[in-house]
């Protein structure tokens, strides 16, 4: 929350490759400390429609190579995050995150948007 009368952050649009991507997350130590190499750990890369194209597959192979092994899940389809404001418009609540797909006439989804990008096993497969 910021206070009244300051200053809101600047953001600058950049645009990367999924592998620069995923070599930017593998040195940060921030996401490191975050997932390390835990079991359960994954990624959900929440922007846009990263699996439409190669950004999710390429950060996750780059990821992989770095040595963190946690599955990287992104979307086919535009990811939107749901937010509400709260009268003084200073508050945001994240509410959810949601995607475009197609439903049917009774309401359930007719396809899935989500991609996995498995993480590598240590064990050989048989």
């Amino acid at each position: 929350m910021s206070a009244p009368g300051a200053s809101k952050p600047e953001f600058v649009e950049i645009m990367t490759s999924g592998t620069d991507f995923g070599r930017a997350l593998a040195d940060n130590e921030h996401f490191e400390l975050a997932v390390g190499n835990k079991p359960a750990a994954a990624l959900l890369q929440i922007c846009c429609r990263p699996a439409s194209g190669p950004a999710a597959r390429e950060s996750a192979e780059a990821l992989h190579a770095a040595g963190i092994k946690i599955d990287v899940w992104a979307s086919k389809a535009t990811t939107y995050l749901y937010r509400t404001s709260h009268a003084d418009g200073m508050e945001v609540e994240e509410k959810g995150i949601g995607t475009d797909v197609r439903v049917s006439r009774h309401g359930y989804a007719m396809n899935n948007p989500w991609v996995r990008f498995k993480a590598p096993s240590d064990s050989p497969e048989t």
